[in-house]
């Protein structure tokens, strides 16, 4: 618990001193985290040491994207790249609503998150 606070102030500190914070977990699925889970906790976290919620989804994505150097996805934009997860619910809002997903479009199709789950 003390480690997962002192990580917590170190992001903290350093976003607040204008650094650059992404999300995107990179532990390999299935060792202490699952993708896709993981990436909701981690902008729970984000939005817990004082980001907005806008900040944090930034983080995961335009941030992201740049942070790498990809100009072409990140955003929507025409001519951009683009893979979405529509919510149901406002994340704006409480970030927590990155949960409640009614689709995704991948590719340029969309499904229901049971088709993806059931894959």
């Amino acid at each position: 618990m003390r480690q997962n606070n002192f990580i917590k102030d170190i992001a903290k500190t350093y976003f607040d001193l204008g650094g650059t914070v992404v999300a995107g977990t990179d532990t390999p699925g299935g060792f202490y985290t699952f993708p896709g889970m993981g990436l909701h906790r981690e902008l729970e976290i984000l939005v817990e040491i004082g980001l907005t919620e806008s900040e944090a989804l930034q983080a995961a994505t335009i941030k992201a994207a740049r942070s790498i150097h990809l100009e072409d996805v990140g955003s929507i934009n025409e001519g951009k790249i683009a893979d979405l997860l529509l919510l149901n619910s406002n994340p704006i809002e409480d970030i927590k609503h990155t949960k409640d997903i009614h689709s995704i479009i991948k590719g340029g199709k969309q499904y229901r998150q049971e088709e993806i789950l059931r894959k």
